[in-house]
């Protein structure tokens, strides 16, 4: 399976492309539906950070705190969903409040645990943080911001990753037929001079053999 995958990964690179940029052009033509997508996101976010997260901070404070982070998220998330199905919601008050505390909150936490309980970390991150410290108060103090904005600026994201994505599923996929035709290249070489391409499980065995070379008994050692 794991081969598979590995093996048709541009296939799934395409599909998520176009999916993005349907993606982004759903959030600009029906702006409720920024409140699925972004509290989602933050559903996803909180619940795949669980265990690694988690598992990796060393101090209980920290632990806490990134805990604590990660429900307000999903509590977060759950809420826009909750919202959104309503109908009845002032976007741009809803999100300044909540994307605000939320980047905000994240900033602080992170400052906190990397300066105050030595949490390992590195340039990007800080930088990041800044950002988002920088926005969350910015989005606070405003009081929201204007929902059409937010949606151009989500479609311009959306389009620049699936540009991204599709940028690597081409490479995959130049790289995927580029194999099919060297395969094909030394199938046909072999047909010609009549020799015979060597079969799956030969190669296999010949790289057990390889590997594992048969025990000789020298003269003057013990078979212990």
């Amino acid at each position: 399976m794991k081969k598979f995958f590995s093996k048709y990964v541009w296939v799934f690179e395409f599909i998520g492309a176009a999916i993005l940029v349907a993606f982004g052009i759903v959030m600009k033509l029906i702006p409720i539906s920024l409140l699925y997508i972004v509290g989602t996101i933050f559903i996803v976010m909180g619940l795949f950070r669980i265990v690694p997260l988690l598992k990796t901070t060393k101090d209980k404070l920290a632990k806490w705190m990134f805990a604590g982070e990660i429900v307000l998220n999903i509590a977060a998330g759950g809420y826009l969903i909750y919202i959104g199905t309503k109908g009845e919601a002032d976007l741009g008050k809803i999100f300044g409040y909540i994307i605000g505390i939320i980047l905000y909150l994240r900033a602080l936490i992170y400052f906190f645990t990397t300066v105050l309980r030595k949490e390992a970390t590195d340039n990007m991150m800080f930088i990041t943080h800044i950002i988002f410290i920088t926005f969350g108060s910015l989005i606070i103090g405003n009081g929201g911001f204007n929902i059409k904005t937010l949606s151009w600026l989500l479609l311009v994201l959306a389009i620049l990753s699936a540009v991204l994505i599709s940028l690597r599923g081409y490479t995959d996929y130049r790289n995927y037929r580029f194999q099919l035709s060297i395969a094909e290249t030394t199938k046909n070489i072999s047909k010609k001079e009549g020799l015979e391409t060597p079969t799956k499980d030969e190669i296999s065995e010949k790289s057990e053999i390889n590997e594992n070379p048969p025990y000789k008994e020298k003269k003057g050692e013990i078979n212990a």
